[in-house]
């Protein structure tokens, strides 16, 4: 039974507040858009650090062999 803001149980005497019904879900194809842009980034990220790193280790392996 509905008693202002309140909803009571007619059986247990249970009170709770209504509340607005939840936010409507953000559309699913720019979540997954921005989901599969991050990951592409980190890919291309970790790809150029490993570049990196193996370019430093070349130019470290030549100053050690002269």
């Amino acid at each position: 039974m509905d008693v202002g803001r309140l909803r009571r149980c007619t059986v247990c005497g249970f009170e709770f507040e209504k509340t607005a019904p939840p936010a409507p879900a953000p559309d699913l194809v720019s979540s997954v858009v921005m989901t599969v842009g991050h990951v592409l980034l980190r890919v291309i990220l970790i790809i150029g650090i490993v570049i990196l790193v193996g370019v430093a280790v070349l130019f470290a392996s030549c100053a050690m062999h002269l």
